[in-house]
């Protein structure tokens, strides 16, 4: 199991790219992107779902990403500068 804890931590892009590949199907999760440096103390009964409303759910969060059976995903960010990055490579 990739992901065997209700959080992991990845501490790069390539390392969650690498990690994905090996993934054959999403059921559900969210990954979380924070500033690199920043520590945080999660609480795994206020972890965000795949299913909530729209919108970040973590207060710390620059950008999350839920995916739905890997053939679908949602992305929330607060950074335009990300979310053009973002959209740019969809275009």
């Amino acid at each position: 199991m990739l992901f065997p804890k209700p959080y992991s931590e990845i501490l790069s892009t390539d390392e969650l790219i690498k990690k994905a590949k090996e993934i054959v199907q999403f059921h559900s999760g969210v990954f979380i992107g924070i500033r690199k440096g920043k520590e945080i103390g999660w609480e795994t009964n206020t972890l965000p779902e795949t299913e909530e409303s729209e919108g970040l759910q973590y207060p710390e969060a620059e950008i999350e990403i839920r995916p739905f059976d890997t053939s679908y995903f949602e992305i929330y960010g607060m950074d335009i500068i990300i979310g053009n990055k973002i959209k740019s490579s969809f275009m």
